[in-house]
């Protein structure tokens, strides 16, 4: 997000709301748009947690499975022109495979802007899922950089945090910021993750 430049309104998208922290990066004339499956984490977010109400950004919350609902966008002729989408919902032990598809990524380029980059949180205690989305970018011509947060024991409360970011231009990871701290591919050899074929047991860490 830092990398867009200050004068331009962003605008975000996040496959996941969680606590709506997402929402706290929004700037005044940002746009956030949030996919979320499950109605009672829209309820606590907005009961429990403060993000989504003190953001000065437009935020939207848009409730049902993430890649129908982009579909139904694209059908309707709304692609959304993203400067970044975050996909936040591959932490658990039974992960939505269908949104790490090639055709899922398919329908992510066509909700991108021509400089966006998808940002994919690949961190799970189970699942390998760099070379997942290594392969799929791969397969669609696009490039990646690996990213990740590795705090010190002394912060305990926090856990390593790893994001794969996709681009379709190799100079939008060319950057300091970026290609200073990117590390190296995973160099596992997966298949590509198709809607007709995708194996979680050959990721098994």
């Amino acid at each position: 997000l830092a990398q867009i430049p200050p004068q331009r309104a962003r605008h975000i998208g996040s496959v996941g709301l969680g606590t709506g922290t997402t929402a706290a990066y929004g700037r005044s004339g940002d746009r956030v748009r949030i996919y979320e499956i499950d109605p009672q984490v829209e309820r606590l977010a907005r009961t429990r947690f403060t993000y989504l109400a003190r953001s000065p950004a437009k935020v939207d919350v848009v409730l049902g499975d993430a890649r129908l609902s982009m579909e139904r966008e694209l059908q309707r002729g709304e692609s959304q022109q993203f400067d970044v989408l975050a996909l936040d919902a591959f932490s658990s032990d039974a992960i939505p495979v269908h949104l790490l598809t090639r055709e899922a990524f398919e329908i992510y380029l066509r909700h991108l802007k021509p400089g966006g980059i998808i940002a994919v949180h690949t961190s799970n205690r189970y699942l390998d899922l760099q070379p997942v989305v290594e392969t799929v970018a791969r397969e669609l011509g696009l490039h990646t950089a690996t990213l990740s947060d590795n705090p010190s024991s002394e912060h305990w409360w926090l856990c390593r945090s790893t994001w794969v970011l996709v681009a379709r231009r190799a100079d939008l990871l060319e950057s300091e910021d970026i290609a200073g701290s990117a590390e190296a591919p995973s160099g596992r050899d997966v298949a590509v993750w198709t809607d007709d074929r995708a194996s979680v047991f050959e990721i098994l860490k």
